[in-house]
């Protein structure tokens, strides 16, 4: 965190820098599965990703799937999309396009 101004009341302005981040959806069609692939990104040190879960017979996922979403920094992508497969998504692949999160 650097200040690089101030902002009424003499309160100095803290900007920080934006980092490029992609969304990975997996699909899983156990859940425990899906919660392995969790477990999995964690101990590959995903902790600056943000990880979900959304479980069957929620509306926004198929009856019987479980939906993992990884949003991550562009250049770990390969490496999530990679570990999802590995712990049995039957498909992960990148959002269409990226969003922008601020760095911590």
């Amino acid at each position: 965190m650097t200040p690089c101004g101030r902002a009424g009341y003499g309160r100095a302005v803290t900007r920080f820098p934006v980092v490029p981040t992609t969304t990975v959806l997996a699909l899983f069609k156990d859940k425990r599965d899906a919660e392995a692939a969790i477990r999995a990104l964690k101990s590959a040190h995903f902790e600056n990703a943000r990880l979900g879960l959304t479980p069957p017979g929620d509306a926004h996922v198929e009856a019987g799937r479980t939906l993992v979403t990884v949003v991550s920094e562009n250049d770990e992508v390969e490496t999530a999309r990679r570990i999802l497969l590995q712990e049995g998504a039957f498909e992960a692949a990148p959002a269409e396009s990226p969003t922008l999160r601020k760095a911590s």
